[in-house]
This record gives C-alpha cells, sequence and structure tokens, in this order.
C-alpha cells in the first residue's frame, strides 16, 4: 500500500491502539498493551469492513489492514484491551457520536465517575470509554437480561435470562460467571456487597417465591421464601431493608414484605388495594412508590407511619423515576408520562411522544430525559414546569437510558441495531 498524507485535524474518534507492523509505534507501551487512550502512539483508523480495519500509522505513515477476528482467535487479551478501534459515526443535528456494539445493544450502565459504559451484548460486555472507544470486551453469559452497578462503582452484576450471574471487577475489567437461578428482578445493596434477587418456584411450606441473596464473588449465601408471586424488590439507600412486592397470580390486591437485610428476618407485611407490579424507594429512604399496571395507578408508602396514598395516573405504568431531591416522581406509562408531586400527591401528564420508555433525571434534578420509542426521539424536559427544553432525534429504536454523572452526556441503546447512541446535552439544547 501506498502511505497517504495525515490529516493533522482528522477526527480523534476515530483512532485505535495497535502495534505498527513497520516502525513498531507502540510496542511495549504499558497504556497501549491495557487498551488506554495514549496520547503518543494511537494509530489512524480509516476504515472498518467488518473485522478488517483499514489503519495508518501516526508516526510513519504506513498504511496496513489488521484482521482482528484472527487477533481475537490468538489472543484473549487482544479482544479485551485494543478493541479500542471501535468506529464512531458522527450524526448531523446535534453532537451525537453512535457507536456499534456488537449484533445487539441490551442494558446500559455509566459508572459513578463518568469515565466508562458498559453496555449488555450477546455473550459479553463491552465497555466503553469517554472518547467512545470500546477499551474491553468481557465475557457474560448468553441472553444477558439486567446489570446492576455497586454504589462504589467496584462491581458490575449481570444477570442472565437463562439463569446464570457475572460478576464484573471493574478495575481489572475481569468476569466471572456462575449458575443461578432465573431471576425476574435485582437490587444490589448499597456497599457492593450482595446482590439481591427475585425468583419464582419455591414451593417450600406453601409459597411459590424467594429472595436470594449473593455475595459479589457469586457464591449463594442466603434465601427468604416470599408468599405469593413476588413482583419486584427494591433495597434502602443505607442497606439495612429489602422491599419485596407480591401479590397472588389473578387477584388485584397485593402487598410489600419488609425484610431485614442483615438478619432476612421478615419484619413487616403491608397490604395494597392493588398489586405492586414495580417497587421504588425514595432517594431518603422514607418513601415506597408501587405501581399498579392493572389499577391504572401510583401508590405511595409512608414506610414511618405505615399509611398509603394512591393516585391515578394516565394510563397503564410500567415504572418510576424519582428526583434525586425527591421533590417529584416520573410514572412511565404505555403511552405518556405522568409526573407526581411527592408533597401534595397531585399529578400532572406530559405528553413525549408515542411510546416512552425510560426517564433519567439530572443530578441536579432539574431535568429529564425521555426515550420515545415509537418516535425514534429522545426528550429533554425543564423539571421546574416540566416544559420541554428540546428533542432530538435518534433514529432506531431508543429504549435504555442513562446520563453522565455530569449530565453532559446522554446515552441510549438500540437493541435490534446493535448501536449505543451519546448525545452532547448542551449542544443539543443550544441548537433549541
Amino acid at each position: 500500500m501506498t502511505a497517504l498524507p495525515i490529516d493533522p485535524d482528522a477526527d480523534g474518534s476515530r483512532r485505535a491502539w495497535l502495534r505498527c507492523p513497520k516502525c513498531g509505534r507502540g510496542q511495549d507501551c504499558p497504556e497501549c498493551d491495557s487498551g488506554q487512550d495514549c496520547a503518543s502512539h494511537w494509530q489512524y483508523l480509516l476504515k472498518e469492513e467488518g473485522s478488517r480495519l483499514v489503519l495508518q500509522c501516526g508516526g510513519c505513515s504506513h498504511l496496513w489492514a489488521a484482521d482482528m477476528a484472527n487477533a481475537r482467535a490468538r489472543s484473549a487479551a487482544g479482544d479485551s484491551a485494543r478493541a479500542a478501534a471501535s468506529p464512531v459515526d458522527e450524526s448531523p443535528g446535534a453532537a451525537m457520536s453512535t457507536i456499534k456494539i456488537g449484533r445487539t445493544a441490551g442494558d446500559l450502565v455509566v459508572g459513578p465517575t463518568g469515565h466508562y459504559l458498559y453496555v449488555s451484548t450477546a455473550g459479553a460486555v463491552r465497555v466503553v470509554n469517554r472518547r467512545h472507544h470500546i477499551v474491553a470486551s468481557i465475557p457474560t453469559g448468553q441472553n444477558p437480561a439486567r446489570m446492576t452497578m455497586s454504589a462504589d462503582g467496584s462491581r458490575l452484576l449481570v444477570t442472565g435470562y437463562d439463569g446464570w450471574l457475572t460478576v464484573i471487577d471493574t478495575a481489572t475489567n475481569t468476569g466471572k460467571t456462575v449458575v443461578s437461578e432465573k431471576s425476574y428482578a435485582d437490587a444490589v445493596s448499597p456497599d457492593g456487597r450482595h446482590l439481591y434477587s427475585i425468583h419464582h418456584g419455591f414451593g417450600h411450606a406453601g409459597t411459590t417465591s424467594w429472595v436470594s441473596i449473593r455475595s459479589v464473588d457469586g457464591r449463594f449465601d442466603d434465601a427468604v421464601p416470599v408468599a405469593g408471586c413476588v413482583t419486584h424488590l427494591a433495597v434502602s439507600p443505607d442497606g439495612s431493608r429489602l422491599y419485596v412486592g407480591s401479590s397472588v397470580p389473578g387477584a388485584r390486591s397485593g402487598w410489600v414484605v419488609v425484610i431485614n437485610a442483615e438478619t432476612y428476618e421478615i419484619l413487616d407485611r403491608v397490604v395494597l388495594r392493588f398489586t405492586p407490579d414495580t417497587v421504588t424507594v425514595s432517594p431518603d429512604g422514607s418513601r415506597l412508590y408501587l405501581t399498579h399496571y392493572d389499577g391504572y395507578a401510583l401508590s405511595v408508602l409512608d414506610l414511618a407511619a405505615r399509611t398509603i396514598s394512591t393516585v391515578g395516573v394516565h394510563d397503564a405504568p410500567i415504572g418510576v423515576v424519582t428526583t434525586p431531591d425527591g421533590a417529584q416522581a416520573y410514572v412511565t406509562g404505555l403511552h405518556s408520562v405522568t409526573v407526581v408531586d411527592a408533597r401534595t400527591m397531585t399529578t400532572e401528564g406530559i405528553l413525549v411522544g408515542d411510546l416512552p420508555r425510560r426517564v433519567h433525571v439530572s443530578r441536579d434534578s432539574t431535568r429529564a430525559f425521555v426515550t420515545d420509542f415509537g418516535n425514534q426521539t429522545l426528550w429533554v424536559l425543564d423539571t421546574s414546569d416540566h416544559s420541554v427544553i428540546t428533542t432530538v432525534g435518534i433514529g432506531g429504536h431508543p429504549e435504555a437510558l442513562t446520563v453522565s454523572p455530569d449530565g453532559s452526556r446522554v446515552y441510549t441503546t438500540d437493541y435490534w441495531a446493535g448501536t449505543l447512541t451519546a448525545i452532547d446535552t448542551e449542544s443539543a439544547v443550544q441548537r433549541h
């Protein structure tokens, strides 16, 4: 190949960290070997054709092709550390990048520092840095269902639809997969030491469900039988209590079971008018928000007073997100979002597209971000009056959603396209 002139102003995201076969640029560099963004030895990523990359050396201008499939076959480390040659497609409109993750792109979690993003795909979790490079690929079981990060960010726990658990050490980007019962919801203790999961079919002493407790190394520690069919669970902010929703199949009513997270003793059982489909704890730990899909309602349980307030919402609710200051709760319905004032229990419906699926509120509680699966759009709302600040056309079918800790970026995945989209929030607002 004939070397081409290097454009010093080329897009910095189109870079790869592979050793140049001609001049050896990048050889014996600890940062390059560990998959970090080395400022000295990067190569230009000119083109990607499947697993074949066309590269140009940033030092000697040598042009060559690398087959990453063969490289992965030769070295598992190469799959993890040198996968940083991920392409980024800059989209028109707001500052937006679309990154190919794999055949599918499922759940999405951002680390507490915002330096790394974790995206599940078939058989692996991809680790993406702030420059939108895939810097690691951590094997998991097939068909991942949910990812849950410990509060300190040291462990990422991935559960699978087929009944497995992968525990990922985020410091080393290594994972351990163990056999587990099929779970229907998961929560991690705030200290990151335990994973709590709900399961059906225990069949002991008349019960039909149970809560499992595993340590972060995947070891099974204990189980708590729960009567009825468990639907969801949550852990208190201080880690002292587990709250488990349950009901009798076919019945409209249900209950919440309160479990001591130290002794695993059942402390209380609060009966509800409707089946609790999801359980969410307020930021201060004083209240539970419980959605009732069939009842078109939301209940708020005051844990200290043991009182329940129930309000109607605009359509069947499928999830709740509270603002970090605890002032409001955003209830996602099938076709709308309802905002509930936590103090007055008044509601306000917001039309945010056809099929809103995920809501995320910024850490300062000033903005809410909503993905509209039906219209392929991200909505940005002002939480003070629930007005629409702007909308961003994403394309595809955005579903999973998260926001960087500093609020500067919004991330969403398209499961069937296997892509991750990153949006610069300030650019989106300024364009509006």
